[in-house]
């Protein structure tokens, strides 16, 4: 059995790779061939794009794969139905921002660099639906090939700027990063159309609106309070500092990666036993200890190795990354740590207890953001995370006793 286990897992794994690392290197590849302003006025923009990506994204990616698995003869028509929600949300934001474009709110001169980094989040947010349907029939093998040609092209095309451009700028990259993802977009959109079909959804806009909401807070608030301290370090700051602060959270989110792949193996497995003999059937003992050692070793490996690769890759801004590795170190151990207790209490159906959690803790990191920033400097921000993601893991611990009567430590 485990030698036809270990190929889609691995298969999933370099998906989920590709998928973060992707923005992670086009940072790097930024960083190491523009100015640290123009570095952090494109970081700036990813983020805005990143924010607009969640919104665009309504927790599809949680909701869609768990309605897709479920029924998966229903496949073309559940993704047909997520489609035309996403298409009219995505219409909406662009909308305003184009309101927000003529009313002069973005710089002039950063207009087109600010539409063009957005509108490319938001079809990355599409492309990566594409890929859904693969995940939830278990097509990892196609999934990961998918994520392959659209991540690795992407990087290709920057690459290639680059070095033929003889005065490259932060529109010149923008405007090569978004034709990447339209590729990228049309290319995601031909392989779902070999293997599945393009029927008109039946469902109206709101009520997939409705009926999605729940998935779409948790998604949106669990993914928001690690990436909303980035553009404020540029209107608390400066933008300078918004580059480096970015690739350091993007290393962060690689790092953890593994935590997400697990729990996905994990979830079905606690869920099912938790649905047949209840509270006493779940008993997590040797995962939570194995996640916290492997948290620790992820943080040890970034705090020892992170430092080296930084310089080797960006050379003048290392010395502003490196103060970040030692409090990102210890965000990674935490977030190793909290990541199962939040699956149990998905397991138990106390979710809103994890986005009640989730939302505590982006309320802290935005008070906390607003008020040693500007006092302490823009690394505060780091500082603040960790005070965060304690504060995360607290409430999950609290919860997690109250509701199982144990935090599985140890028996």
């Amino acid at each position: 059995m485990k030698h036809q286990l270990i190929p889609p897992f691995m298969l999933s794994g370099l998906s989920m790779t590709l998928k973060a690392g992707g923005l992670l290197a086009f940072l790097i590849i930024i960083g190491r061939f523009l100015p640290l302003e123009d570095f952090g006025l494109i970081s700036f923009y990813l983020s805005i794009g990143t924010i607009s990506s969640l919104l665009v994204d309504y927790g599809f990616q949680l909701k869609l794969v768990k309605d897709i698995a479920a029924e998966t003869e229903k496949t073309s028509v559940l993704f047909m139905k997520s489609l035309s929600t996403k298409v009219a949300i995505s219409g909406s934001i662009l909308a305003i921002g184009l309101v927000v474009l003529l009313t002069n709110a973005v710089p002039a001169d950063e207009q087109v660099i600010a539409g063009a980094l957005v509108s490319a989040l938001i079809i990355w947010s599409f492309q990566n639906h594409f890929a859904i349907p693969f995940r939830a029939n278990q097509f990892y093998g196609r999934e990961c090939i998918l994520f392959c040609l659209c991540e690795i092209g992407m990087l290709a095309a920057i690459l290639m700027y680059f070095f033929i451009s003889k005065d490259p700028t932060p529109l010149g990259a923008s405007i090569t990063f978004l034709l990447a993802r339209v590729m990228g977009l049309g290319l995601s959109g031909f392989l779902y159309g070999r293997y599945f079909q393009w029927p008109w959804p039946s469902h109206s806009v709101v009520t997939n609106l409705k009926t999605d909401f729940s998935y779409f807070l948790h998604f949106a608030i669990g993914t928001l309070y690690v990436v909303i301290d980035t553009p404020l370090i540029r209107i608390l700051a400066d933008e300078k500092f918004v580059g480096p602060y970015q690739i350091a959270m993007r290393a962060v989110l690689a790092m953890t990666l593994p935590t997400v792949l697990c729990n996905t193996i994990l979830l079905p497995r606690l869920s099912a036993a938790f649905q047949k003999h209840g509270h006493q059937a779940v008993k997590p003992y040797r995962e939570i200890r194995g996640f916290i050692i492997l948290g620790i070793v992820a943080a040890t490996s970034s705090y020892l190795i992170w430092p080296a690769i930084m310089h080797f890759g960006l050379i003048s801004y290392s010395e502003l990354i490196n103060p970040l590795i030692l409090p990102f170190s210890a965000v990674i151990v935490l977030r190793y740590w909290g990541s199962v207790y939040g699956t149990l209490l998905t397991v138990s159906k106390r979710q809103k207890w994890r986005v009640y959690s989730l939302a505590l803790t982006l309320v802290f990191i935005l008070i906390g953001d607003f008020t040693f920033i500007p006092v302490f400097g823009w690394q505060a921000a780091a500082w603040v995370q960790v005070g965060g993601h304690i504060l995360l893991l607290g409430l999950y611990i609290l919860f997690t006793k109250r509701e199982f009567g144990s935090l599985y430590l140890w028996k």
